[in-house]
């Protein structure tokens, strides 16, 4: 045997394989391959939605955006029950608006129908505009005695005012003649049975 060759034990070992450099926040799990990368571990997601990552930003959760939620059903209810008390108000508006207008002009529409008979020489019609105290005060025959003397001459006519108190209305009406000349004729009227009759005229 040859003593220059050394003992079988006396070998030098092969150097240990290289180690990957570890990653800070990143360890390597024992039986994790070497060549494998890392894994970076994520915060955990936010309430109320999935996170999601972009491409390229490993580990950057973003939150989803949420809907928006519309009004309230208390909301809706208050704005429905407003615009049904306003359209209420307007209607009981309108209505007082149309009686008045309709209570003012029936004394001024009988006002305007003696003066048709006037310029139409029809004195039993105007003589039945008038009050039971209104015929008393003069005879028929003295009434078509004055409405013949005024038929012919009136151009034109309209009313300045009505005043209505407790049944009984006063109209002024500006009366216009064929010779150019304006005179006022006052009308007295009062409300019977629901009709409005002529007591007097003054003109």
């Amino acid at each position: 045997m040859d003593e220059n060759v050394p003992p079988e034990s006396s070998k030098p070992s092969p150097p240990p394989p290289p180690r990957m450099p570890p990653v800070e926040g990143a360890p390597l799990t024992p039986g994790t391959p070497a060549s494998q990368p890392p894994v970076i571990p994520t915060s955990s997601p936010p309430p109320g939605g999935v996170p999601f990552t972009l491409p390229g930003t490993p580990g950057v959760p973003i939150a989803p955006t949420r809907a928006r939620k519309g009004m309230p059903r208390s909301a809706w209810i208050a704005i429905i029950v407003g615009i049904v008390i306003i359209v209420l108000a307007v209607a009981v508006v309108g209505v007082i608006i149309a009686f008045v207008i309709s209570e003012v002009s029936k004394p001024a529409d009988v006002a305007n129908t003696f003066m048709k008979d006037v310029q139409s020489d029809d004195a039993q019609a105007a003589w039945d505009l008038m009050t039971a105290k209104g015929k008393a005060a003069q005879s028929y025959t003295d009434f078509k005695t004055a409405i013949s003397s005024l038929s012919g001459t009136i151009s034109s006519y309209y009313t300045r005012q009505i005043t209505i108190s407790n049944g009984q209305a006063k109209i002024s009406m500006l009366v216009k003649s064929n010779d150019g000349k304006s005179s006022t004729w006052t009308f007295y009227l009062e409300k019977q049975n629901g009709n409005w009759k002529i007591q007097r005229v003054d003109f």
